[in-house]
């Protein structure tokens, strides 16, 4: 028997282990992938969570620079004339009623209330 004619070991062929390598190779390059797409992700996830921080710590900075000044500005306003000082009592008194009053709440109002007087001011216009 020559070698022509011996059986060959399927693992001996040079095109068996050039088929394993790549299909190594592929194997290598799809986890390689994988791994690269969630570094880029998490990457992406910690620069939003960064500019998300940075953008809340600059409005929280403008509302504490904003917040007194609106306060200083109430207040001057708030002294300037008997009207003013009944316009924001009366302001200050509606933005309450939503916050107190659930939706289906029944009021029984006095005369001297400053809803009831601004409902039947409505009225009468």
């Amino acid at each position: 028997m020559n070698n022509s004619q011996c059986p060959r070991n399927p693992w001996d062929s040079q095109n068996h282990v050039s088929t394993e390598l790549k299909d190594i190779k592929n194997w290598l390059k799809t986890v390689f992938g994988i791994v690269e797409a969630a570094r880029i992700r998490g990457n992406r996830i910690r620069e939003l969570n960064k500019i998300q921080s940075e953008a809340y710590k600059e409005v929280e900075e403008i509302r504490g620079l904003a917040d007194p000044k609106a306060t200083e500005i109430y207040a001057l306003e708030y002294n300037k004339n008997p009207l003013s000082i009944e316009l924001f009592e009366f302001t200050r008194t509606m933005q309450a009623y939503p916050v107190i009053i659930s939706e289906n709440a029944t009021l029984v109002l006095s005369t001297n209330n400053d809803l009831f007087q601004f409902l039947n001011g409505i009225n009468k216009q």
